[in-house]
């Protein structure tokens, strides 16, 4: 059991670790292509994007892997509820991003 908690932990650090570092490397390519004006739009999405990313998995990952008890139906329904409740904060920032641009930038 002491094992495979290590082998877990240490392949959940490498996931999460070289995410981040890789998320630094597009960040500063990205810093010397585009214009500040550019970067700036790019960061604020990216924001949004994180935010909204947070919100769709809220917890349910490990909430499904602790829950023993889970039928297929349980199943079925956790996916349609996750597909679901993405659809429409896909359709809200959608909908929503061309006022918040126009918001910051004074258009």
């Amino acid at each position: 059991m002491n094992n495979k908690l290590r082998e877990g932990f240490t392949f959940t650090a490498i996931g999460t670790y070289s995410n981040f570092l890789i998320q630094i490397i597009v960040q500063a390519i990205l810093s010397r292509l585009l214009s500040p004006r550019e970067y700036g739009i790019i960061a604020i999405m990216q924001v949004f994007i994180v935010f909204f990313a947070m919100l769709v998995e809220a917890g349910m990952g490990p909430a499904i892997i602790q829950n023993k008890k889970l039928t297929n139906r349980d199943n079925m329904n956790l996916f349609n509820f996750s597909a679901i409740f993405s659809i429409l904060i896909i359709y809200i920032m959608f909908t929503s991003e061309k006022k918040i641009i126009e918001e910051i930038f004074d258009k």
